[in-house]
């Protein structure tokens, strides 16, 4: 007991050595920096806090999801596979009696996969992680955002992704075998915003009810976008947007073909020869998307109230298109047979205009929320097309255009 006293009396009396001094004790010994700690900033709501030697504020998020989903597969044909090829289908004799007459789009065989071969259950897990940063400069308040996505899909979650055309999602044949595990990893978002401007990879200035999560597709935009984009804010809660918009992310298919001269043999064989298109010649056409010459133009109108909020949108697209022929633009590319030379060019604008409306429904419940929204296009398909960044995040070699929406779309 005399022994534990005496420490403790030690203890007591360096203790107060050391609150009388301490400068002078910091000082005696080498090396030692005085600890500061982390530091809650409160200024741009929860979550956030100050990097250590700065003024910066920065919140630190993420998500994670996790998801099985059970259906009763059929056949199924590749999504690219819908839009128009310019070339006729050829079939062998004797499987569509009286020829192909009124039969629509046949799948080819390479397009087709039967249900057998098709997952009846499969799986799909996100990571996600943020970082939002705020600091002051004479401007004002100074935004970075970053949020970059880790995804994993298997089964029919895969089988629409980036390699469908090259067909490495399978492990043997495309149309007899299963789909393999899927792995991608994309930057979501990265953004700076500061004095009413919004520069970097973001959400269109178009888009009003966006980002859901639904087990199928919503038609409506849902695009995200590299922007150029100012804010003005007004009064009574009012603010306007004028945003310049990259082109290629809401570029769709040109679905326009021509065919040559097709006579059908009695069993029922479609045979094309070749015409001649402004001194080209083939025995189809294809058009496809030209370079962008201009980025989209993009503007909207918005007021956030207690009740809720409401904006108008509209956005002007280019179409920029070339006719090939179809020798042109075969693939894969080592099987291109001509110089791509258009036949035949066009430049023409569309246009989209959109309403929304949102409205706070705490009546029923704290949080709910009622979203109306109509939009209407004309040559700028991709402002209805659903999401360009699909659960299996779209497409890679332009297999699949980003404004056709990567999403599948029943």
């Amino acid at each position: 007991m005399k022994l534990l006293k005496g420490l403790l009396l030690g203890s007591t009396a360096s203790l107060a050595v050391a609150a009388l001094a301490p400068a002078a004790r910091a000082a005696d010994l080498p090396g030692v920096a005085p600890i500061e700690y982390v530091r809650i900033c409160d200024a741009y709501g929860a979550g956030f806090f100050f990097i250590p030697g700065t003024d910066t504020c920065l919140r630190v998020g993420g998500l994670v999801l996790g998801e099985e989903r059970g259906f009763d597969p059929s056949y199924s044909i590749g999504g690219t596979s819908f839009y128009g090829n310019g070339s006729l289908p050829t079939h062998a004799a004797g499987i569509f009696p009286g020829g192909l007459a009124g039969l629509g789009f046949v799948p080819s065989v390479t397009q087709y996969t039967n249900a057998r071969s098709r997952d009846a259950t499969s799986f799909n897990a996100l990571g996600r992680v943020e970082l939002d940063s705020r600091s002051q400069s004479p401007y004002g308040t100074v935004r970075a955002f970053l949020r970059v996505d880790s995804y994993f899909g298997s089964g029919g979650n895969s089988a629409t992704g980036a390699l469908q055309s090259s067909g490495f999602n399978n492990t043997f044949n495309n149309t007899a075998g299963s789909s393999s595990s899927r792995y991608s990893t994309i930057l979501n978002k990265a953004f700076i915003q500061f004095a009413g401007l919004t520069a970097g990879y973001a959400q269109s200035m178009f888009d009003f009810y966006a980002d859901a999560y639904n087990y199928n597709n919503l038609r409506g935009s849902n695009a995200t976008t590299a922007l150029v984009a100012y804010t003005a804010t007004l009064p009574a809660g009012f603010s306007a947007t004028l945003s310049a918009e990259d082109q290629a992310s809401r570029r769709a298919n040109i679905a326009s073909t021509i065919a040559g001269n097709t006579t059908v043999s009695a069993a029922g064989i479609p045979t094309s020869t070749a015409v001649t298109l402004n001194g080209v010649s083939g025995t189809s056409f294809q058009a496809n998307p030209g370079g962008a010459r201009i980025p989209d133009i993009v503007g909207n109108l918005r007021v956030d109230q207690s009740w809720g909020a409401a904006q108008l949108s509209a956005a002007a697209h280019q179409v920029n298109s070339s006719l090939f022929a179809s020798t042109a633009i075969a693939t894969p590319s080592t099987s291109v047979t001509s110089y791509a030379f258009p036949a035949e060019t066009s430049n023409s604008y569309g246009f989209a205009v959109q309403g929304g409306l949102q409205l706070n429904a705490d009546v029923i419940s704290p949080g709910d929320k009622l979203w109306l929204q109509a939009a209407y296009e004309h040559g700028a398909f991709g402002y209805i097309a659903g999401n360009n960044l699909g659960f299996n995040y779209g497409a890679v070699n332009q297999n699949r255009y980003a404004g056709s929406g990567f999403t599948p779309t029943d």
